[in-house]
C-alpha cells in the first residue's frame, strides 16, 4: 500500500508534456516557449536569448512592413480601402494575439500540469494525441506554406499593388532571380502571421478544450462504474471533491483562453472576409492566379480551424450535460430511502447545484454548436451586401 501511495505521489509532483505531438515545438518556434517558461529568469545578453527573441522580432518587422505598405496601397488608390483595411486589421490582431498568449504561457503550463495529476487521481491512463494534433498542424503549416508559394510564382500577371507589396515595392530595381525569391519570402511571412500562427493557437486551444472534456469523461465513467447502493458518504464527499476539482479547472481555462479566443475568432472571421471580398471584388472567373492562392488558406484552412475549436469547446458542454444525467439519476434513486442516504443526497444536491462556468469567447459569445452557424451566416450576409454594392 505504500509503495502505491508513493508512485502516486510521484506521479503527481511529476511534469509530463508527452502526448501533444509537435505542438509545443511550435508554440516554441513562434515564441511561445511553455515548457520553460517555468524556469525564466532576468534576461541576460547572449546568443541564446538572441536566438529565442528572434521569432518576435520577426513578428514584428512583418507587422511594421503591413502597416505601411497598406498606407501606401491606400494613398496611392491601388487597392480597395476595404480589403486593404481588413489585411491590416487581421495581421495587427494576429500580434495582439501572439501578446496575450506570451503573457498566458505559465497559465498553460499549468492547465498542462493539472491534466496530467488529475488523470492520475482519477486512475486513468491519458490518451495520446500526438496523431491528431501533427495532422492539424501539418495542414495548418504546409498549406499557407503552399499557397505562398503558388501566390508569388503568379506575381508576374497580378496587379501593380500586389506585385510592388511582395517585392518591398522595389521591383523595377531587382533581377527576376532576387525578385522571385524576395516574393517567395515576403508571402511565407506574411502568410505565417495572418494564417498559420493564428491557427496554431487554434490547435493549443483546441487541444486544452479536448483534454479537459477528456477528464469530464474519466469523472462521468467513475460514477457509473459504480452502482450508487456501493456508494458510500465516504465516497460520495470524494466524488465532491473531484467534482469541486473539476469545476476550479474549468474557470481557470475560461480565464485563460477566452480573451484568446475572442481574438482568435476575430482574426479568424476576418481572414475568411477577406478571402470573400478579393473574390467579389476581382470577380471570381477573372481574378489573377495570385489572387485566388491568397483566398485558398482563407477558404480551407480557417474555417476547419474554427470548426475544430468549436467542436473541442462543445464537447465539455456534452460531457457537462452527461454528468448532471448521471448524478440526477443517481439522486432520483437514493431518495427512494431517503431515512438511509440523507447525508449522500445532500451531497449530490450540493453537487447538481455547482455550476460550471460556460467556455466563451471573451464572455460574448458561448461556445457551442450553432456558434460555426451564426459566423457563416454573418459572412454570408456581408458577401451579399458586398456584391450588391459592386453591382450599384
Amino acid at each position: 500500500m505504500d509503495l502505491c501511495d508513493t508512485a502516486l505521489a510521484n506521479a503527481l509532483n511529476s511534469v509530463d508534456f508527452s502526448g501533444y505531438g509537435f505542438l509545443l515545438k511550435f508554440l516554441q518556434f513562434s515564441g511561445l516557449n511553455i515548457k520553460q517558461c517555468k524556469m525564466e529568469k532576468t534576461s541576460t545578453c547572449s546568443v541564446k536569448t538572441f536566438l529565442k527573441e528572434l521569432p518576435i522580432v520577426f513578428m514584428y518587422m512583418v507587422q511594421i512592413y503591413i502597416i505601411i505598405s497598406a498606407l501606401l496601397t491606400v494613398t496611392q488608390s491601388l487597392s480597395y480601402i476595404v480589403i486593404v483595411a481588413s489585411f491590416t486589421v487581421a495581421n495587427l490582431i494576429s500580434l495582439i494575439l501572439w501578446h496575450l498568449m506570451y503573457r498566458r504561457k505559465r497559465k498553460i503550463m499549468n492547465l498542462l500540469i493539472q491534466f496530467n495529476k488529475i488523470t492520475v487521481l482519477f486512475k486513468r491512463y491519458r490518451k495520446s494525441l500526438s496523431t491528431s494534433i501533427n495532422i492539424s498542424l501539418g495542414f495548418v503549416v504546409l498549406v499557407p506554406a503552399f499557397s505562398a508559394t503558388l501566390c508569388a510564382i503568379q506575381l508576374r500577371n497580378s496587379p501593380h499593388f500586389l506585385r510592388a507589396y511582395y517585392h518591398l515595392y522595389l521591383e523595377s530595381k531587382l533581377r527576376s532571380e532576387t525578385s522571385f525569391l524576395l516574393g517567395i519570402a515576403i508571402a511565407d511571412l506574411t502568410f505565417w502571421s495572418l494564417f498559420a500562427f493564428p491557427s496554431i493557437i487554434a490547435v493549443a486551444c483546441g487541444t486544452i478544450y479536448y483534454r479537459f472534456s477528456e477528464l469530464l469523461s474519466y469523472f462521468c465513467d467513475n460514477i457509473m462504474e459504480n452502482d450508487e447502493r456501493s456508494l458510500s458518504y465516504i465516497k460520495f464527499f470524494k466524488l465532491m471533491e473531484n467534482y469541486d476539482l473539476l469545476c476550479d479547472l474549468s474557470l481557470s481555462i475560461e480565464k485563460a483562453l477566452s480573451p484568446v479566443v475572442l481574438l482568435l475568432l476575430s482574426s479568424q472571421t476576418l481572414c475568411m472576409y477577406i478571402a470573400l471580398s478579393s473574390f467579389v471584388l476581382f470577380d471570381s472567373v477573372y481574378a489573377p492566379d495570385s489572387v485566388k492562392w491568397q483566398s485558398v488558406p482563407g477558404m480551407t484552412m480557417i474555417p476547419a480551424s474554427l470548426i475544430g475549436v468549436n467542436f473541442c469547446a462543445a464537447r465539455i458542454l456534452s460531457k457537462m450535460r452527461s454528468i448532471r444525467a448521471v448524478l440526477q439519476k443517481i439522486h432520483n434513486n437514493l431518495a427512494r430511502d431517503i431515512e438511509m442516504n440523507w447525508k449522500s443526497i445532500l451531497l449530490l444536491k450540493t453537487m447538481l447545484k455547482m455550476n460550471f462556468p460556460p467556455m466563451t469567447a471573451g464572455g460574448i459569445l458561448e461556445l457551442k454548436s450553432g456558434l460555426i452557424l451564426s459566423v457563416f451566416g454573418s459572412l454570408l450576409t456581408y458577401g451579399l451586401l458586398i456584391i450588391n454594392i459592386r453591382s450599384g
